[in-house]
């Protein structure tokens, strides 16, 4: 094993096992009786999810629905304030098949995820979509950006090379990668053991590593 795959391991487990000792020990354990909770939201923009969901959001009228585990369910809050849906939990879980977030809205420029969230996007269309994620989240998501940023810390990954965008800035640190499609101008900032991969021809590219990370172009 090569020292950036060492590197990562090692952050994962720091983050999985570090950021919350409760973790360790679940103070809900989930009853395995499945069930849908329907909740009526506004319509948002941002969403700031702090936790360990599956989350897919897709564009329409406004719309939440989480699947899990019945008694686990009303633990997990979520709230519209300004244009931002907030979901977190109020205590510590363990689920048994897992929570599943869907989410639909008019638009998504804004992403924030703390924890290990793995959230799905289809045909974003942006002029500006921002990515945040503080944790070892994953995030796969295509259509259509002007401006994309990212700013990955810890040990995210973002896969989005049908992603297309005319300008982006990236900024990864800890173990972090990211697979992006960039048309005219990329501006990177990598560094720990952070990958990032990009594919296009930007005529301006302004890179800057660190330690063990690395920039390819495909």
């Amino acid at each position: 094993m090569n020292f950036p795959s060492l590197l990562r391991y090692v952050v994962i487990i720091a983050l999985l096992c570090g950021c919350d000792v409760r973790s360790l020990h679940p103070s809900l354990q989930g009853d395995g009786i499945g069930k849908t909770d329907y909740r009526q939201i506004s319509n948002f923009t941002e969403v700031e999810i702090d936790g360990a969901y599956q989350v897919q959001w897709a564009s329409g009228p406004a719309s939440l629905t989480i699947t899990g585990d019945e008694n686990l369910l009303p633990n997990i809050k979520s709230e519209v304030m300004g244009s931002t849906l907030k979901i977190r939990s109020e205590s510590s879980f363990q689920s048994r098949h897992g929570i599943k977030i869907a989410l639909h809205s008019s638009a998504l420029v804004r992403v924030q995820l703390h924890g290990a969230v793995n959230l799905t996007a289809q045909r974003i269309s942006a002029t500006n979509f921002a990515v945040v994620s503080e944790g070892a989240s994953t995030v796969q998501v295509d259509g259509n950006v002007t401006n994309l940023i990212v700013e990955f810390n810890g040990a995210s990954r973002f896969n989005a090379p049908a992603l297309n965008s005319k300008s982006a800035d990236i900024t990864l640190t800890g173990a972090s990668n990211a697979d992006i499609a960039v048309k005219d101008t990329l501006k990177a900032t990598i560094s720990g053991a952070a990958t990032l991969t990009y594919s296009g021809l930007p005529t301006t590219v302004e890179k800057q590593t660190s330690g063990v990370s690395s920039i390819h172009h495909k």
